[in-house]
């Protein structure tokens, strides 16, 4: 199978620097201060139509701007035209190996100190922006500028059926709207050359198919494991089938999901898995206070209490100069990735050998400093969606290494209390952002938080061509509710006794209730022990049990007593509740059932046993 992609294009997602430069018609060097006034207008055909006014003021006398040149790292420009105070410019493209040059011919040679230079330069760059199932994704890189900078504004022009913004980072000043358009207004003088990366959509569904092959050769019968996606902070999954149906589906310490399975002596099975997950964000507001297990601690590739790693932690400060330290000394070695993929360094060792990093030293780097600094922050393995070039590598490196998973951090924000996503090797290679924002295009299959090894990347994940898995986006709604059932089972209750019972909860759909609680009231009857307890998560396909013991009724008259049970949980973030009643029937006390026959003939024999010793007491002389 092809490395998984939610697009065979990702916006190009080259380094798209504009760089100008002015060809003076004097024999003198030229002096200019420049002034940019840009905006993208982008289609629903993946392209953006550029409009870039530009205004060059003298700073010397007796010097003019004759042409102008773009530097555009695109091959596919088009639809070229200008014009200046006297009218239309010649516009001219050549094409280079990963790039067009655009030259402009100004009509309007002004000369003098202060006077300026106004034209506009119209050109379209396709493949801009991308839809990767729900969502579109843009990039806007900056504009590499040698004169002196007087101002830049920039807008974007993105089409409302691109949907809300579910990322854009750096943050726009102003956002407007009409009819069709949101304009996102950027004031770029400070930082020109920094790229705009961007998000637009609800969220981000993904299908995915796994097969595993188990396998028992032995002469007794084992438990074996498999490894399916779970829920995190960023995404809930939906099982539509797993075939054969596991034994129960179990945590780990960290929260990763397993399907266990009974393999008979010689037994071989195919389990079939199928699902959708839903990626979005937002979710992790309600969500991360269920994601709370932090780990600080060494392990054996996130040395943190190493020397070498305490003497470059303390020249960080914090999250985001963490991020600086790694991606602008680590390079990633795209030349030796095939060479190394089954090698980890860990964090200590890729200090020593930075132009040797791959994903992982990437992140276990970002793991370590961010310990030391005692932020909680973990390791993230799964599916990330790019172009599989150079700029957005695709791969995991160590044992198990494959060109099919990718790897990145969770670390959990203090301040706002709740995790987020940074994908340190991206933005080293990518040369954008990605700490204070995060795209939907990544898919957790597992999360590594106590254990630097642990779990295992699945093997089928490391094969190649496999047809094991695919993972395909959807643009399809993920409306797959959660729908446990509730039985109270309690048989006829009599007064003054304890009876007990339970509360049998079954979720025979293929998606995990989480933040579970069951709260229980009654009508007549009293609560012996806790009326309401915590279950954590209720797994896919899967029975709880809670025990249930109550008391009450009267002496003489028969009551009918009622059981309320409640359960409560989060679904896709939101909380969802779930209710069933039960009403039981209350004997008296004196109502000669069982239990009272039961208790009168041990009272008799405590009363018979008593009496002659009494009497004889009563009589004896004093």
């Amino acid at each position: 199978m092809s490395r998984p992609r939610l697009a065979t294009v990702l916006i190009f997602l080259v380094a798209f620097l504009i760089s100008a430069i002015i060809l003076i018609q004097q024999t003198e060097a030229a002096t200019f201060s420049i002034s940019y006034d840009i905006t993208f207008t982008f289609q629903n055909n993946r392209s953006a139509k550029v409009t870039q006014k530009v205004s060059l003021k003298n700073l010397a006398a007796r010097r003019y701007p004759g042409e102008y040149y773009l530097n555009i790292s695109s091959t596919q420009v088009s639809n070229l035209s200008g014009k200046d105070s006297l009218g239309a410019i010649k516009v001219t493209s050549k094409k280079a190996k990963d790039s067009t040059i655009i030259t402009a011919k100004l009509n309007d040679k002004i000369i003098g100190k202060n006077k300026e230079t106004v034209f506009t330069v119209n050109y379209t760059i396709e493949n801009l922006s991308n839809k990767n199932g729900r969502m579109w994704d843009i990039l806007v890189p900056g504009v590499d500028i040698s004169e002196k900078l007087r101002s830049f504004k920039l807008t974007l022009k993105i089409p409302k059926s691109y949907g809300d913004i579910y990322s854009i980072y750096p943050a726009p000043l102003k956002i407007k709207s009409s009819k069709d358009f949101k304009f996102l207004a950027f004031d770029k003088k400070k930082d020109p050359d920094e790229t705009i990366v961007g998000s637009f959509g609800d969220y981000q569904a993904v299908n995915f198919y796994f097969k595993f092959k188990l396998n028992n050769p032995n002469f007794f019968s084992k438990k074996e494991r498999i490894l399916v996606p779970r829920d995190t902070s960023f995404q809930e999954v939906y099982f539509s089938e797993i075939n054969p149906r596991p034994k129960l589906i179990d945590t780990d310490q960290d929260g990763n999901y397993f399907a266990e399975y009974e393999l008979g002596p010689g037994e071989e099975k195919e389990i079939a898995v199928k699902g959708a997950a839903k990626i979005d964000k937002k979710m992790s507001e309600k969500l991360s206070s269920l994601e709370k297990e932090f780990e600080l601690g060494d392990s054996k590739f996130w040395e943190v209490g190493s020397s070498q790693i305490s003497k470059v932690s303390n020249s960080t400060s914090d999250i985001s100069s963490v991020y600086k330290f790694v991606t602008q000394t680590l390079i990633f070695d795209e030349v030796g990735s095939d060479k190394n993929i089954n090698k980890r360094q860990g964090a200590q060792a890729s200090v020593v050998n930075p132009d040797k990093a791959l994903t992982s030293e990437f992140v276990d780097l970002f793991i370590t400093l961010a310990r030391a600094k005692k932020i909680p922050t973990r390791q993230v393995v799964g599916f990330a969606f790019g172009d599989g070039t150079s700029l957005t590598p695709i791969l995991i490196n160590g044992e198990g290494g494959n060109k099919n998973l990718h790897t990145w951090v969770e670390y959990f924000d203090e301040k706002e209390k709740i995790w987020k996503q940074a994908d340190p090797t991206w933005g080293a290679t990518r040369g954008v952002n990605y700490l204070h924002q995060f795209d939907a295009n990544h898919l957790t299959l597992f999360i590594r938080n106590s254990s630097s090894e642990k779990p295992k990347v699945p093997k089928i994940f490391a094969l190649e061509g496999s047809s094991a898995f695919k993972i395909e986006p959807s643009v399809a709604d993920f409306n797959f509710p959660v729908n446990p059932s509730l039985e109270i089972d309690l048989k006829e209750a009599v007064s003054g006794f304890p009876s007990t019972g339970k509360i049998i909860i079954k979720n025979d759909s293929g998606k995990a209730l989480r933040g579970a609680k069951v709260m229980i009231t009654t009508q007549y009857l009293n609560i012996l022990g806790e009326d309401s307890r915590d279950l954590g998560t209720i797994m896919p396909f899967s029975q709880y049990t809670v025990n249930l013991k109550v008391r009450g009724g009267s002496l003489f008259k028969t009551h009918k007593g009622k059981i309320v049970v409640d359960l409560v949980g989060l679904d896709q973030g939101v909380e969802k509740s779930f209710s069933s009643s039960k009403e039981v029937l209350v004997e008296p006390f004196f109502s000669f059932n069982a239990p009272q026959v039961v208790l009168l003939v041990i009272l008799a024999a405590v009363l018979a046993n008593f009496t002659p010793a009494f009497y004889r007491r009563l009589k004896k002389p004093s």
